[in-house]
């Protein structure tokens, strides 16, 4: 899809796309590439990228990796001499057993290459995410993106490579001294609250707050806080149709029934659910009046919104709208919709009780990792 100012994106859905993908602007960089996730693994689906990775840095190409401590923890220690064999500069964010800011994670998943193409949403890559072998690859969604979109990234993720390779900066700083991007129908957005960045969370609320018609929202681990409730309830009440689509598979299962605790009250909002069953959903994607739409890694918690650092594309296009109206559609034929017979239905008053106490626990946990990560933040200081 063309937008304005010379921008192209490209709606990706997990699997042999997202993987072949990587591949072929890793086989095409000319001279830089700078990709930083949170999950990386090497087994018989991303080997292929590694592979690229490694022949580029062969060739010359300048390769920057950084992966989160925890979620990659999983990479073998072959994996890694072999990355570090090749050239390739890699770290990891925030040793999990580390002193300083043991609660902050890099849940963010960009790849960008000769900073002009680059990924960007919330697929990890991992064989599990994009080609199980039991089941249908988790429900999950990235951008493909080249010209001026691209632009913004490399200018808005530069800090973070800057931080983790200061020897290297002038390669992440190459447009410092040149005028910003217009904007155009793009814009890329971090919330990283260390860093007193909330720009995907005030885009959000500010999207809902102006819808007219009407909002989907894809989510996983969806424990939003009151004033996006609040807004969801707004919008509601003055004739948006609002869809929620969730999933009946989780990795977190702690997760998944506080989620569904809220389920009552979207029901009593007039708010619309829809359950996937296909799959896990991971995805993080919205629409909204047809118009506007985000993808990313950012989830709908105090996890994404004050503990990890996140990012998102913003896109204003009726074009690409189309895209993620098709997608909507897609899921919503094969989900269920759940209303407030078959919610009472299925669900006695212990069941109830169960999703209120995982509600008010992971939210307990989730205060306590917050609290740890801002006393250590204020030590540092």
């Amino acid at each position: 899809m063309n937008t304005n100012c010379n921008t192209e994106i490209k709606l990706l859905r997990n699997g042999h796309d997202f993987i072949q993908s990587h591949i072929e602007l890793i086989s095409q960089a000319k001279s830089i590439i700078q990709l930083h996730t949170y999950i990386f693994e090497e087994d018989e689906v991303t080997k292929y990228i590694i592979e690229e990775l490694i022949i580029a840095a062969e060739r010359g190409i300048k390769v920057f990796l950084i992966l989160d401590a925890f979620g990659s923890s999983n990479l073998s220690e072959t994996s890694q001499r072999k990355i570090y064999n090749a050239g390739i500069k890699l770290t990891f964010f925030t040793p999990f057993l580390s002193f300083k800011n043991i609660g902050r994670r890099l849940h963010q998943k960009v790849l960008l290459v000769d900073q002009t193409r680059a990924i960007i949403g919330g697929i990890n890559i991992s064989k599990k995410f994009n080609s199980p072998s039991i089941g249908e690859p988790w429900l999950d969604y990235s951008c493909l993106i080249h010209g001026a979109s691209a632009y913004q990234l490399c200018q808005a993720i530069a800090p973070l490579y800057h931080s983790q390779f200061p020897e290297d900066k002038e390669d992440f700083l190459q447009f410092k001294n040149k005028k910003p991007v217009e904007k155009c129908q793009t814009y890329i957005l971090i919330n990283d609250w260390i860093k007193r960045k909330q720009e995907i969370y005030n885009a959000y609320l500010e999207a809902i707050n102006n819808a007219e018609k009407e909002i989907d929202i894809l989510a996983t681990y969806f424990l939003p806080g009151k004033k996006i409730l609040e807004a969801l309830k707004n919008a509601s009440q003055r004739g948006v149709i609002v869809n929620l689509y969730f999933g009946t598979q989780s990795d977190n299962y702690l997760g998944l029934k506080a989620s569904q605790f809220l389920y009552h009250w979207y029901l009593a909002s007039n708010i619309n659910i829809y359950e996937w069953n296909k799959s896990i959903i991971h995805g993080k994607i919205a629409l909204i009046d047809n118009y506007w739409s985000t993808v990313g890694s950012y989830n709908h918690n105090f996890l994404s919104r004050y503990g990890n650092s996140e990012i998102n594309i913003e896109i204003e296009s009726k074009n690409f709208a189309k895209n993620v109206k098709k997608e909507f559609q897609e899921i919503r034929l094969s989900s269920t919709q759940i209303t407030q017979s078959s919610f009472r239905q299925r669900n006695s008053i212990i069941d109830l009780l169960f999703l209120k106490f995982t509600n008010v626990l992971l939210n307990i946990i989730t205060l306590l990792s917050l609290l740890l990560l801002y006393k250590q933040e204020r030590f540092q200081k």
